[in-house]
């Protein structure tokens, strides 16, 4: 049961991060307003339902692991490592997407929105993970 929590939490956090990579990408690209409505859009989404995801999948991970510790396989220390890369980074993504929506100007919402696109080279820690995960490790 533990092992379905998790894998259903990995997907919809692996879902969540596809939908919310191509929206941000595409604001990129509109006006400022469009930009300022994405902004407060993702901070709505990570507060309410990514971060409590991440939370999930972090915590089920954990503990799975736990229970076969310390007789784990070399694809399975790479799939551990890769999603606890992907956690951090999503974390630290987390505080970007606030920080920007909280910008008391413009310039500081640009600094800000600079960085949450930044992260994007380091969404494929997810799926890595995820893909790992499928194999069946």
């Amino acid at each position: 049961m533990l092992l379905h929590i998790h894998i259903v939490a990995a997907s919809f956090w692996a879902g969540m991060i596809v939908v919310e990579t191509l929206v941000e990408l595409q604001a990129a690209k509109g006006s400022a307003q469009d930009l300022r409505f994405v902004a407060k859009s993702h901070k709505i989404v990570d507060t309410y339902f990514e971060a409590p995801i991440v939370a999930i999948v972090l915590v089920t991970g954990s503990i799975l692991l736990f229970q076969i510790w310390p007789n784990i396989s070399l694809l399975l220390a790479v799939k551990v490592i890769a999603g606890l890369l992907a956690v951090v980074v999503n974390i630290i993504c987390i505080y970007f997407v606030l920080a920007r929506v909280n910008a008391k100007d413009e310039k500081s919402f640009q600094i800000w929105q600079r960085k949450v696109l930044q992260i994007g080279p380091f969404i494929p820690l997810v799926y890595l993970a995820f893909a790992i995960g499928i194999y069946g490790v």
